[in-house]
């Protein structure tokens, strides 16, 4: 498994509310609770908050911790990078579109795929052959086949398991479309590109496998 750093640092700064049975929130609720949380930890310089800000602040955009810190952002800031980095414009669009809640085994397929869990993310898209084309809640609209690519999906989700090649041979077996419309960055990119312009999935070392892969399957 591979976690880079600052995805690790993401995931210890939301654990306790992704711990807390998250699934359970609307929509809205879950990324106001995680906006909420975002600003108290740039209240105290904690430097994890700076990792989202800095990925997705429109405004602040690869800056550094120098300059993120001496901005005195507030919690609108907070929102609004929480609000793109799950998908939307702005908050307004969260709050008008998340009144509803998640679909909990859509949302366990997901971690069972970016855990590496072969086993049971088999059980789930056997039971359920719909799964796979079912798109995320989230303003991303990512579809299982979209996690694969470790790319413009939330930051704590973007884990590279060893078997990710052999996940994604999963679901374009149980029926997974690669060409499928998404909304990642705001501009349905190819699945291709995704993967090849995953930072995680280089350092992982599984760029030209997945590529490789899934080439086949849509050439087929």
């Amino acid at each position: 498994m591979y976690i880079a750093p600052d995805v690790a640092a993401v995931r210890q700064l939301h654990q306790d509310i992704l711990d807390d049975d998250w699934i359970r929130y609307t929509l809205r609720d879950f990324l106001a609770v995680l906006a909420d949380n975002l600003w108290k930890a740039y209240q105290r310089h904690d430097p994890a908050s700076c990792i989202e800000i800095k990925n997705c602040h429109p405004e602040y955009a690869g800056a550094e911790e120098t300059s993120i810190f001496g901005a005195q952002l507030n919690l609108e800031d907070m929102r609004l990078t929480i609000a793109r980095e799950y998908g939307f414009k702005n908050f307004d669009d969260v709050t008008r579109e998340g009144k509803y809640r998640f679909d909990p085994l859509f949302e366990l397929s997901v971690d069972y795929l970016v855990q590496g869990n072969y086993e049971k993310l088999e059980d789930i898209v056997l039971d359920n052959p719909r799964i796979v084309g079912q798109p995320s809640d989230f303003g991303h609209a990512a579809q299982l086949i979209h996690y694969t690519a470790v790319n413009g999906i939330e930051i704590w989700r973007q884990m590279v398991p060893d078997n990710l090649p052999d996940m994604t041979a999963l679901l374009l077996k149980a029926g997974a479309n690669p060409e499928s419309t998404n909304n990642i960055y705001g501009e349905n990119p190819d699945l291709v590109h995704l993967i090849d312009t995953s930072g995680h999935i280089k350092e992982a070392g599984l760029t030209h496998q997945m590529i490789e892969k899934l080439k086949r399957y849509i050439i087929n």
